[in-house]
């Protein structure tokens, strides 16, 4: 008895070991990961980094901040890896937002180390606490287990999207980041969330704020040219936080975001009267959707009646059919595509299905990339596809075996005419338009995809 009792207190004293050793190795793993960021980040020249020289002023250094951006996308960096391509963005972002509030500007330059502002010292105490793996440990004959369990945290996209954020520490600094100084007017739609900082970590890790509002979006949208996503992480109060009215940060349970929206007036209240104050991301996405709702009407210039798909992905949805010579206005959002097609496309009882939308039969595309009404001119076409599987008639030869088939259906990809596609024709026509003949409204929804019938791209 005596014997076995040494034997389990050995056996469960070695397990405990291997545990703590396995502990110790992440933790001098991650402290080692740390410290090599941290040397890195002090040796780096923020002003090369933008490409800027030292005397470069605020104007200068936020368009070398947009050219980096677009430079540094990891779409345009295909060679490398997605991490490299996203490490390489932060680093832009990390010396734009030091380089464009002046106090930190003034620090940088005195000390020759971003590291030694209260910004860089705050987001690297973030990105420690902020792992994405859960250690998890389950005993069952004397042994450990790790297991990872994803989150939506995790994902490469939510990642680089929260790479995006501009961290804000001043009221001077957003004035540089957002306003036109010609008109001290907002550049771009805007999206501030106050964060105290007790809540930053439910709101990187359970609301994924700013996802899916940054980056690049599904669509192929830069949102940085759209909307500017910022963050002001504060204790009590300063200068941002009274100047837009936001109660010290030892008072909130929940963040605040606040939108202001392009072409309003920087020193407007009435610009910053859009505000949200949750928790939880169900409540902020819509919230967020609506702030970029817009008005846009369709106009058929052409002969025959046109189906209009709004595109998700790679998925299409059909919302309205126009028939010639009429008008129909839609509230859709930033970001989002539109395509239309002549309304005979597939339509012969012999067709093999209508899911199919390519760019031979459509007669335009647009993405939606300003919040103002514009109308959109669905122009005459003669040469284009009324089916969506020509390419695959095309490639088993049905051009040269059914010609009067195929000539009728699938002109265009059997070269039987000149594409009269033209990018560049498009027309958006802002401000007042002419009354249509017959106008129709109808409203869109992000979750009404589930539930509509889609055409597959």
């Amino acid at each position: 008895m005596a014997l076995n009792r040494q034997l389990r207190t050995l056996f469960c004293t070695t397990t405990l070991l291997k545990v703590i050793l396995a502990l110790t190795v992440v933790v001098l793993s991650s402290l080692a990961s740390l410290t090599f960021a941290s040397e890195t980040n002090k040796k780096q020249d923020l002003y090369q980094i933008l490409g800027v020289s030292r005397t470069a002023t605020t104007r200068e250094i936020k368009q070398a901040y947009r050219r980096k951006a677009l430079d540094t996308h990891p779409d345009k960096n295909k060679d490398l890896p997605p991490e490299d391509a996203a490490e390489a963005f932060r680093q832009v972002v990390h010396a734009f937002e030091i380089l464009s509030d002046d106090a930190s500007r003034k620090l940088y330059d005195r000390t020759g180390s971003a590291d030694l502002t209260q910004q860089a010292q705050q987001r690297q105490q973030a990105q420690w606490t902020n792992q994405g793996t859960q250690w998890t440990f389950r005993w069952s004959s004397g042994s450990w287990h790790h297991q990872q369990r994803p989150k939506l945290k995790d994902r490469f996209d939510v990642k680089e999207a929260q790479s995006r954020i501009l961290h804000i520490v001043s009221l001077e600094q957003l004035e540089t980041v957002i306003v036109n100084e010609d008109d001290e007017t907002l550049e771009r739609n805007l999206v501030i969330c106050f964060c105290p900082v007790p809540l930053e970590k439910h709101v990187m890790d359970e609301m994924v704020y700013p996802w899916p509002f940054a980056a690049m979006s599904l669509q192929g949208i830069w949102w940085e040219d759209l909307l500017q996503t910022t963050m002001v992480r504060f204790h009590r109060s300063n200068d941002l936080t009274k100047f837009f009215g936001i109660p010290p940060g030892d008072q909130m349970d929940e963040p605040i975001f606040i939108f202001g929206k392009r072409g309003n007036k920087f020193d407007d209240p009435e610009t910053w009267s859009r505000r949200l104050q949750t928790r939880n991301r169900e409540v902020f996405d819509p919230w967020m959707w609506r702030q970029l709702q817009v008005e846009i009407e369709f106009v058929n210039e052409h002969d025959h009646p046109v189906e209009v798909f709004w595109i998700n992905d790679r998925r299409g949805t059909a919302k309205m059919t126009i028939p010639p010579g009429h008008s129909q206005t839609h509230t859709t959002m930033l970001a989002h595509e539109w395509w239309v097609r002549d309304a005979r496309t597939d339509a012969r009882p012999d067709s093999p299905g209508r899911y199919n939308l390519l760019d031979t039969t459509i007669l335009k595309k647009w993405k939606i990339v300003s919040d103002k009404k514009y109308r959109y001119k669905i122009p005459l076409r003669k040469c284009f596809d009324l089916s969506g599987h020509c390419a695959y008639w095309q490639l088993t030869k049905q051009c040269e075996q059914n010609p009067n088939f195929m000539a009728e259906v699938c002109p265009l990809s059997c070269n039987l005419c000149e594409s009269d596609y033209r990018q560049d024709d498009d027309e958006e026509e802002e401000g007042t338009t002419q009354q249509p003949k017959e106008t129709n409204q109808s409203s869109d929804n992000q979750e009404e995809q589930a539930n509509s019938d889609k055409d597959e791209l």
